[in-house]
């Protein structure tokens, strides 16, 4: 009789508990809050429910310097561009948001993947997720585009909507055009102090400084 009364009590003990339990969130995880239900057996079966994310990939080590690797001055309508970041410090667990501050003239993907969309300027920050690490760029988007490095000559020479590439530098430096019909396009070299190597047909070209 005391066996079966210990078995009644160590279920009601299982009922009351299985019935109150809630597990608090702590950061970086889940809030669970659990709903019991007794059975005609005399058990307790217990249903999850109501999970609630309180913020994705947290890290014990926040990230406290966000760098954007691939910072550019200007795009093109329609052209695509990966901005790239990293963060520290190294061991650092933590991930980065990307947000654009006027979506009518540039999108922000959660790759760092810029969309130009329409003429103006547009300022695209990445900042740590946990940490207080942040970095910025400003972009003006026009078919009007400046390229300052071999890099960006290459990428805008691509750029289907670039009717206008000025070459706009101070530094000396050498930069080459491949060979290629870019007739749809304009090439303005404003660069006093660099070499320009052009072996590419444009529909016109205009010299404002060149290095002689």
């Amino acid at each position: 009789m005391k066996k079966v009364k210990n078995m009644r009590f160590r279920r009601i003990i299982c009922l009351v508990v299985s019935l109150t339990m809630v597990l608090t969130s702590v950061q970086g995880s889940w809030t669970k809050v659990a709903a019991a239900k007794a059975t005609k057996s005399g058990t307790v079966a217990v249903k999850a429910s109501n999970y609630h994310k309180m913020r994705k990939n947290a890290s014990k080590k926040p990230a406290t310097k966000v760098v954007i690797n691939n910072k550019i001055s200007s795009m093109a309508i329609g052209e695509k561009y990966n901005l790239n970041e990293s963060y520290s410090p190294k061991k650092s667990k933590d991930s980065v948001n990307w947000t654009s501050n006027n979506k009518k003239v540039a999108t922000v993907n959660k790759n760092g993947v810029v969309t130009a969309k329409a003429n103006g300027t547009v300022k695209i920050t990445a900042k740590a997720v946990n940490g207080k690490g942040k970095d910025s760029v400003t972009i003006k988007v026009s078919n009007s585009v400046k390229a300052a490095t071999q890099q960006d000559i290459n990428r805008l020479l691509k750029a289907k909507n670039a009717s206008t590439i000025t070459i706009d530098t101070k530094k000396d430096v050498i930069l080459k055009i491949p060979a290629g019909v870019y007739t749809s396009k304009k090439l303005v070299v404003n660069a006093k102090n660099a070499t320009i190597e052009n072996k590419g047909t444009f529909n016109s070209i205009e010299i404002r400084a060149i290095k002689l």
